[in-house]
């Protein structure tokens, strides 16, 4: 499928085009769901956005396919269908609730179910499953979470139940075995286990969830139970007989669908008729459930929602949360707001003499670090570049011929040469990016209008390259703002200081172009490409002479040699010559948009993790784990080795940004969730064991306080480190080093 096509049954128009998008409802393994408004009907939906990253768009548009196959008054409706650069958006029926939700609800506020109401929850479970094993249909991941209800309220009589999330669904033969591992296991079958099952295994699942509604816990925890432990039903009248015959270890024996509403459990009641004119509960988010994302997929999540929001102001109102890119937009106090997550942050400008002492480093106590590249360290990162690279890419061949070995690779990364990222979308693609920026040069006006092309290029080691047909440009080094590049190209490479060349900061083309790395092979390289214009302002003939703009020199080749003996020759080409000469001017139309690209997977995978910790001696706790996996992966700490000792190293990396004025720029307030803390600090985040310091500070530009990196300066060479002793995380349960960095920088006082 090609970028921008929508397959049959989907829409090329944008979702937030015709939907208002809501709060967030909830997410799970494979998307993230809120609630959204129709524009023309003021009907309320719920919409699904499915993570195109986690999930392939072929196995999306199968889930599509069977929603509107397999409708049925107990299977959620869908309404439309949108595919998006990064997400394929499902439109669906608005559910304010899952079953799982309602059962704790009702458990905290009302105690045990009784079982009338099991018995009408359950018959709605059982009539979904027997539609879609009618049409030869298995579902293969039946639970609580994945049968949603109209209303909070379990127990009202006019609670309706729908079957959701058919991404596992599959048609099958009547007699077909499959061995294919998916869905929950808490809910998996004996032949589940062994990965050889077919149609009983959601009546299995609907068994457990019937004996969950009776008993407020599941029967089986793991696969030594589920196949050997004794099946305690609550002697519940018929419910009893019910879960008996639903999980039977036979499942020659086990109850079809059809036989279970013949029970005399379910055969009597009457499900809950559709009641249009009764109104649901106001909507409000799920609590996390099992099968919840881990943090960095909910992050990763959040930001490309936030990037969606951002295009369709752009496009359609005035963007309202851009970068601020001029002096004007930082001069007073501002709010960076999050719509993703809804909250706001308040920024002021502060004399540092009023700045608490608990928010700034102690300079007497902090090192200087002028070459941050070469801090020196006894450190061994565990987790970082090389083993999220080896966990997705076959590095077999790095260092072999012409190939860079993994070591140059992550030295790449460590240096801020180049970025491990993701590209959202496609499923599980690992990218290197390398930032480049890009100059657009003219001169006159009208037709006499000419850009700069490089034509030529000759390097010391011998390689020479003729007919480039390029525009001039370099890699952007990380301390580097691309208005810093421009600056350095301009004076460096094509020595045109007196060339009184003029560029608007505030206005910039940005695109990506990919290609695959003979340095890495098997690795998708993508340059991040800035292109800015300059014009050509001199009228000193002898200049505009030198560079073949005037006289007899008039549109004739120019030659600069740089810093490192590189000879390079550039024409002026008028619009027509570039066009002939197929000279990249600008973005291409199809490349436009936000960018795809998040930030990589950190860390191990939880069973590495786990296997990690034994080898190397260290015991958490398992309600510790998961925020300790989580926090790995999300880049919030790292593990490093430290005579032969493991530690966690947690890394802040704060940007010092300052004014001519001399006040420091601090956060004073955050709004979150309908409630406000006042807490001064200066702007920081946790740097990433993947990331480069520098890159970590931009990231704080970008992400935290939202100017843009052109307004700034970055002090490379004042960069201060404060560092406490190892001290014993209980948490954790292991040494741990707090460090922070602070990066000096300044904006930028010229327009």
């Amino acid at each position: 499928m090609l970028a921008g096509e929508a397959p049959a049954g989907g829409h090329e128009e944008q979702l937030l085009d015709k939907y208002i998008l809501g709060s967030q409802l909830g997410q799970g393994a494979f998307g993230i769901v809120y609630s959204c408004k129709d524009t023309e009907t003021n009907i309320d939906y719920a919409v699904k956005m499915v993570d195109q990253v986690e999930t392939a768009v072929a196995d999306i548009q199968q889930e599509v396919r069977m929603l509107q196959e397999l409708k049925h008054p107990s299977i959620v409706e869908i309404h439309d269908v949108y595919y998006e650069k990064v997400f394929v958006c499902m439109v669906l029926q608005l559910c304010p609730s899952d079953l799982m939700a309602g059962m704790k609800l009702h458990w905290k506020s009302r105690g045990m179910l009784n079982a009338a109401t099991v018995a009408r929850i359950a018959k709605m479970m059982v009539e979904s499953i027997n539609w879609i094993h009618s049409k030869w249909v298995i579902h293969r991941d039946i639970k609580g979470d994945n049968f949603l209800m109209d209303r909070r309220q379990i127990e009202h009589p006019a609670c309706r139940i729908f079957l959701s999330d058919f991404g596992t669904v599959i048609y099958s033969r009547p007699f077909q075995r499959l061995n294919l591992k998916c869905g929950t296991r808490t809910y998996w079958a004996p032949e589940f286990w062994n990965l050889n099952y077919t149609f009983p295994v959601d009546i299995w699942a609907v068994g457990v969830i019937i004996a969950g509604l009776f008993t407020a816990k599941f029967p089986f925890k793991g696969e030594r139970e589920c196949k050997c432990k004794k099946v305690e039903c609550p002697k519940a009248e018929e419910g009893e007989g019910l879960i008996i015959k639903m999980l039977n270890r036979e499942e020659g024996k086990r109850l079809t669908a059809r036989a279970a509403l013949k029970q005399p459990f379910l055969a009597s009641v009457k499900t809950a008729a559709a009641d249009k004119s009764e109104a649901c509960d106001a909507v409000k988010p799920l609590e996390e459930e099992e099968g919840m994302p881990s943090s960095d997929v909910q992050d990763r999540r959040k930001e490309l929602v936030e990037r969606m929001f951002n295009a369709a102001e752009e496009n359609q109102f005035k963007r309202r949360n851009s970068l601020r890119t001029s002096i004007k937009d930082v001069a007073g106090s501002f709010m960076v707001e999050s719509k993703s997550v809804d909250d706001k942050v308040f920024y002021e400008w502060m004399p540092v003499g009023e700045i608490p002492l608990a928010a700034r480093v102690d300079k007497a106590n902090a090192r200087k670090i002028t070459n941050v590249d070469k801090m020196p360290t006894a450190e061994a990162d565990e987790g970082g570049t090389a083993t999220v690279l080896m966990q997705h890419i076959d590095t077999t061949k790095f260092g072999q011929g012409i190939a860079k070995t993994l070591e140059q690779f992550v030295e790449e990364v460590r240096t801020g040469q180049a970025v491990l990222m993701v590209d959202a979308a496609k499923k599980k693609s690992l990218v290197r990016v390398v930032e480049l920026v890009l100059l657009r040069i003219c001169h006159g006006s009208g037709s006499g209008r000419r850009y700069m092309v490089k034509t030529e290029e000759s390097r010391a080691d011998g390689r020479h390259q003729v007919q480039m047909n390029k525009l001039c440009g370099t890699k952007k080094s990380p301390h580097e703002s691309a208005r810093q590049t421009v600056v350095r190209l301009v004076k460096d490479r094509l020595h045109m200081e007196d060339a009184h060349v003029n560029f608007d900061w505030t206005k910039t083309e940005c695109f990506e172009d990919e290609e695959l790395s003979p340095s890495y092979p098997g690795v998708r390289t993508v340059y991040k490409k800035e292109i800015y214009e300059g014009v050509v302002t001199s009228t000193d003939a002898a200049v505009l002479a030198r560079l073949g703009l005037q006289g007899a020199a008039k549109d004739q080749a120019f030659q600069s040699t740089c810093p490192n003996k590189c000879k390079r020759s550039f024409a002026w080409f008028s619009e027509s010559t570039c066009k002939q000469n197929k000279v990249v001017m600008g973005a291409p139309p199809s490349k436009k948009g936000f960018s795809t690209l998040v930030e990589a997977p950190v860390g191990f995978s939880e069973e590495a993790l786990q296997k990690f910790l034994r080898s190397n001696k260290v015991e958490i706790n398992e309600e510790a784990f998961k925020e300790f996996r989580d926090e790995l992966s999300t880049g919030k700490s790292k593990l490093i080795r430290q005579k032969g000792q493991i530690v966690r190293l947690v890394e802040v990396v704060i940007v010092e940004l300052r004014r001519l004025d001399d006040k420091v720029l601090v956060q004073v307030e955050k709004e979150a969730s309908g409630s406000s803390k006042s807490n001064i600090r200066l702007p920081a985040v946790k740097r990433r064991p993947d990331e480069n310091v520098f890159v970590a500070a931009k990231r704080v530009l970008s992400k935290v306080i939202k100017i843009s990196e052109n307004l700034v300066v970055l002090d490379k060479e004042g960069v201060l480190m404060e560092e406490k002793p190892p001290e014993m995380s209980k948490a954790f349960n292991m040494p741990t080093i707090y460090r922070r960095l602070v990066i000096p920088a300044m904006v930028q006082d010229t327009p």
